[in-house]
């Protein structure tokens, strides 16, 4: 039996795929988007390069020295030769590392969140989503559509 996924797109069409997201937390998959973004920074400002054609990125979320999970970055035009450039990698990953820290700021002051959360707005309907299984993972999805 293959192991649970969870897919959440990114900007500009990127896609992230959580391998075992019930083995993952929010915070694994924010510093494995940190990592990414450094990579992706790297090949925009010092390799220079345009468009990015090395295929998917990933890496794995370890837990005491064991692999626990995987995340997977991919872009689908890649299949057709429609690449994205290396700029446009680093834009989407900046905006959804940026989602997942306030994500996981407001987890962490959740008791404020949910006074401040009104009946019906985005607030309340993210924090609802904190409550389902892999609930970290679709009120992340969630922030990133707004």
């Amino acid at each position: 039996m293959p192991p649970e996924t969870f897919d959440c797109e990114l900007k500009h069409g990127i896609k992230l795929t959580i391998e075992s997201p019930s083995k993952a937390t929010l915070r694994d998959v924010a510093q494995f988007l940190a990592q990414a973004m450094a990579y992706f920074k790297e090949h925009r400002d010092v390799r220079k390069t345009e468009n990015y054609s090395d295929g998917p990125y990933s890496g794995p979320i370890v837990k005491r020295r064991r692999q626990v999970a995987t995340c997977t970055l991919s872009h689908p035009g890649d299949e057709h030769g429609t690449f994205v450039t290396a700029a446009l990698w680093t834009d989407a990953l900046a905006k959804a590392y940026a989602n997942a820290d306030t994500l996981l700021q407001m987890i962490g002051e959740l008791p404020l969140y949910r006074k401040a959360a009104k009946e019906g707005d985005w607030l309340s309907d993210v924090l609802a989503m904190l409550d389902r299984p892999n609930g970290e993972f679709h009120a992340f999805a969630s922030m990133i559509r707004r």
